[in-house]
């Protein structure tokens, strides 16, 4: 039973940590995203994928919407949406290392201590 456990738990957080769309909720200023070798304006509504690279302008900010998140975009510059989403995650691996985890402490044998 507990390796049906992991089983389900390890394909859910991966089915989480798969690609996902964002969509930007609010712009204030210009948002662009790279299409190809030229950029185009983003508005409110639209949607970005994890490959994408927007360009934020000069006194600016976006907030991106993604799985119950927000992501925001307050300094000028051009940004990987997949190095955000990463960073967002928190450290080392964020979600996939924290399932991985879990399912391996459910699978685990308890370790036998030495008694005297």
């Amino acid at each position: 039973m507990k390796r049906y456990i992991a089983l389900f738990l390890l394909t859910s957080g991966l089915s989480l940590a798969v690609a996902e769309d964002l969509t930007v909720e609010y712009i204030e200023g210009y948002l662009d995203v790279r299409m190809g070798s030229a950029w185009a304006e983003v508005e409110v509504g639209d949607t970005l994928g994890e490959d994408d690279v927007v360009r934020l302008d000069e006194d600016s900010l976006a907030s991106l919407r993604y799985g119950g998140r927000t992501l925001n975009i307050t300094r000028p510059g051009t940004y990987r949406i997949a190095d955000m989403l990463s960073a967002s995650r928190g450290p080392a691996g964020g979600l996939g290392s924290l399932v991985l985890g879990k399912v391996k402490s459910l699978v685990s044998e308890p370790e036998r201590g030495i008694s005297t």
